[in-house]
């Protein structure tokens, strides 16, 4: 087992479960890089829209690495965008950052080169398509639609302008919307795209899917008031690639939150605090050069902002976002028609099944729409 290969164990994997944890957190911001002495030509001009918790948390990272210069903040909420303006000016040492009730006068002004968002669910496939089409660059929070068919409005779209993309990965700080139906699918797929996109890494599975999906959750009663989404979900999906891929909450789970992955002489479960393994000889394991090493990250921010600069692809790409929450919607869909359902990857349709389609969207309401 001191010898296995990466790679070796990622084939004989029999299996990939993927736990789900109630209560997210804010990544503090001394994480990210500290300001360093940058030409202003050098600068990265940068326009947050959606400034709650995590999108301030978000505006506070970009203000920290040095090398940009915000130019307007965005919200509904009032509250919030002179909260993010004092923010930035005291960043800035100046006044001069705007604030916009209406996204699109952002997205109107020439002088910003990318944009920071982090706004409900229901509004990422709008925001982001139109964010795209104006050639902005893109940091957004995960995960990456409401439905498989805005998320695949999103991929299309940042591919058809040539736009860079990061998918946010910090954690969510707080209940309001996201256990409400009508504007997100609630933990399940918040929590996809961390464990769902860490189990598809893994099993190098990023662009693919599952072919077979079934489960069974457990729904608030409607008497209880607003939240409708899942409170307890388990299912498991079939992957071509010959494993199955077992997601749940976090109850359900041996270990708890995180990805665990488990093979045939051994496991080994990643989550947000850190790595376990058995036998533990796994977690020293030395890979070398000619190896499989995966994509490389120190600074989730920084690593966007230098991929504006190179164009190169970011660490989590649009289509990986896109897979790593289709997981979750896939499995959403399954447990709401309580039986089995079969995808086709290739279409992004289920096989022979209208009624499971009707799913893969919703109507806008006028005038919005993609």
């Amino acid at each position: 087992m001191k010898k296995i290969k990466r790679r070796e164990f990622v084939k004989k994997s029999t299996g990939a479960i993927i736990g789900a944890f109630a209560f997210p957190q804010i990544i503090p911001s001394s994480i990210f890089a500290k300001p360093g002495q940058v030409a202003p030509s050098d600068r990265i001009t940068l326009g947050c829209i959606g400034v709650g918790g995590m999108g301030t948390g978000n505006l506070r990272g970009f203000l920290e690495a040095g090398n940009v210069q915000v130019l307007a903040v965005c919200d509904v909420d009032r509250k919030h965008r002179d909260r993010a303006k004092k923010m930035v000016d005291k960043n800035h040492q100046n006044e001069d950052c705007a604030t916009y009730n209406d996204y699109r006068e952002v997205l109107a002004r020439k002088d910003i080169d990318a944009i920071s968002t982090a706004t409900p669910d229901h509004w990422h496939g709008i925001i982001c398509v139109e964010t795209a089409r104006a050639g902005k660059d893109i940091y957004s929070e995960k995960p990456l639609a409401f439905n498989i068919s805005e998320g695949r409005a999103i991929v299309d779209a940042v591919h058809r302008y040539g736009v860079i993309w990061q998918t946010g990965s910090w954690q969510r700080s707080q209940r309001n919307f996201r256990w409400i139906s009508d504007y997100s699918q609630g933990q399940l797929t918040d929590w996809a795209g961390h464990h769902c996109d860490i189990a598809n890494w893994g099993m190098d599975t990023e662009l693919s899917a599952p072919v077979s999906i079934e489960g069974q959750a457990i729904y608030p009663p409607a008497k209880d008031g607003l939240f409708d989404t899942a409170e307890s979900y388990y299912f498991e999906c079939e992957y071509k690639e010959g494993f199955k891929m077992i997601v749940a909450d976090a109850e359900q789970q041996p270990k708890g939150m995180g990805a665990h992955f488990i093979g045939d002489n051994g496991w080994v479960h990643v989550h947000r605090g850190g790595i376990d393994a058995e036998p533990k000889s796994l977690l020293s394991t030395k890979f070398r050069p000619e190896e499989i090493h995966l994509y490389k990250s120190e600074n989730h921010i920084q690593n966007f902002l230098d991929c504006i600069r190179t164009r190169q692809k970011t660490i989590t790409p649009v289509e990986v976002a896109h897979h790593s929450v289709m997981v979750a919607h896939l499995g959403d869909i399954a447990m709401k028609l309580g039986r089995k359902v079969y995808w086709d990857q290739e279409n992004e349709r289920f096989v022979n099944d209208p009624e499971a389609d009707r799913y893969l969207s919703r109507p806008m309401r006028g005038p919005w729409h993609l």
